[in-house]
C-alpha cells in the first residue's frame, strides 16, 4: 500500500503542460473532440490542443493561446489576430492530368537516371513494363 500511495502520489504531480500555460501555439484542426464540445488540434510536437467549435475551423491552421493545461491536453483560445489558413497541400489533379514533376529513378545507368514525366508516358506506352 505504501509503494501503491507513493506511485499515485507521484503520477498525480505529474503536469507536462503546465509551461505552455499563456503561449501562443500554431494548430492544425484535425477532428472533434468525443464530448463533440471541441475541435482538436495538433501544434508542431503533435501535443493535443482543445479549441472552442464556434467557426468552421476543420482541416485549417489556427493561432491559438494557451490557457488550460492538463495531464492529457492542453486548452486554447483564438487569438483575435488569428489567421485561418489550409495547409500547404497541393490540390488534387484532375483524372487523366500529368503533374509535370520531374522523376529521379534509382537505377545503375546514369544516364537514364532522370525521366521527365513525358519520358515515363513513352516508356510505359512502349510496353516495356
Amino acid at each position: 500500500k505504501k509503494r501503491t500511495k507513493a506511485v499515485s502520489e507521484l503520477f498525480q504531480s505529474y503536469h507536462p503542460y503546465t509551461h505552455k500555460l499563456g503561449q501562443m501555439e500554431d494548430v492544425l484542426v484535425t477532428e472533434i473532440s468525443h464530448d463533440q464540445q471541441y475541435y482538436v488540434g495538433h501544434n508542431k510536437s503533435y501535443n493535443q490542443v482543445l479549441v472552442p467549435m464556434y467557426e468552421d475551423l476543420m482541416g485549417k491552421f489556427v493561432r491559438v493561446k494557451i490557457i488550460e493545461t492538463g495531464k492529457h491536453f492542453m486548452k486554447g483560445e483564438l487569438l483575435e489576430e488569428h489567421s485561418e489558413r489550409q495547409p500547404d497541400v497541393p490540390l488534387p489533379l484532375k483524372k487523366g492530368q500529368v503533374s509535370g514533376v520531374t522523376f529521379i529513378v534509382p537505377t545503375k545507368k546514369p544516364s537514364i537516371a532522370i525521366f521527365h514525366h513525358r519520358n515515363i508516358l513513352r516508356f510505359l506506352g512502349s510496353g516495356l513494363v
